[in-house]
């Protein structure tokens, strides 16, 4: 310290507030920005509202509100004790709707064509050339080694000790003859496509009666082939500080009288 000189008083409970504060905006609305102040550790830990050096307060309490902009709410802190005499350093990061918005812009959609895993039975090639089918004559016999039950536990091919006829109107499929090239594959990769929005609110969202039915996107998606529907898998959100993120996802699957009746399609 310098002999005789003055230093300024700086009073309890009172924050000095750093120029350096970082916006981040993204393009959903959803924006944080991360505000400094410096003073007695002790009054940072210990109070929630503190005055600011220049004049007004703040109150680093979750939901409290920025001290200019009042669309950004506080959502998380930091207190570093740091050496010196004014000896602390709160850091509050704040979330919200971006000050320049009165509601939250439009959703972003994304698709993703990507594979997944399907039962083999699926396939469309299934009776024309995979397993063929339960018949005892023309086109839909058993193909490459494939096994039918019928609703009497005949077998076709049947075995040399089988006894009666298979009643082919009651077949379904039972197993892959050993040394077939089906023998062990149970699914095969499909081509599949996934419809994603992302969109803010300013409270929970809402209309989620259709997750896990057979719903289009309310947005571009993509036309699907006539046996193809948007299956709405569900949506995810997150509370921001009075601001929700979330994500929907919609998925094209294949869709008949089964799963009409299972999904209410």
């Amino acid at each position: 310290m310098t002999p005789n000189a003055s230093y300024p008083v700086w009073p309890t409970g009172v924050v000095g507030r750093w120029p350096d504060a970082e916006l981040h905006s993204e393009p959903t609305g959803l924006t944080a920005i991360t505000e400094k102040f410096s003073g007695y550790f002790a009054d940072i830990v210990t109070n929630n509202v503190l005055n600011l050096r220049n004049g007004g307060t703040i109150c680093r309490a979750y939901l409290s509100s920025h001290p200019d902009f009042p669309s950004l709410l506080a959502y998380g802190i930091k207190i570093v004790r740091r050496p010196g005499v004014i000896n602390g350093l709160l850091t509050i990061e704040y979330r919200g709707l971006d000050p320049a918005l009165s509601y939250p812009p439009p959703p972003i959609y994304t698709i993703e064509v990507t594979t997944g895993n399907e039962p083999l039975q699926t396939h469309p090639l299934w009776t024309s050339k995979i397993a063929g089918g339960p018949a005892l004559t023309g086109a839909l016999v058993p193909q490459n080694g494939s096994i039918w039950v019928d609703a009497n536990g005949r077998f076709n091919p049947a075995p040399t000790s089988q006894t009666g006829t298979f009643d082919p109107t009651t077949g379904q499929f039972y197993n892959w003859i050993g040394g077939s090239i089906f023998a062990g594959v149970e699914d095969y990769l499909a081509a599949g496509i996934v419809f994603k929005k992302r969109y803010t609110t300013l409270g929970l969202p809402s209309g989620l009666s259709d997750v896990g039915t057979f719903s289009d996107p309310d947005g571009p998606a993509p036309g699907l082939p006539s046996n193809y529907a948007w299956f709405y898998l569900g949506v995810t959100s997150q509370d921001n500080a009075g601001i929700y993120s979330n994500d929907a996802t919609w998925k094209a699957v294949p869709q008949g009288p089964a799963a009409n009746i299972i999904y209410g399609g």
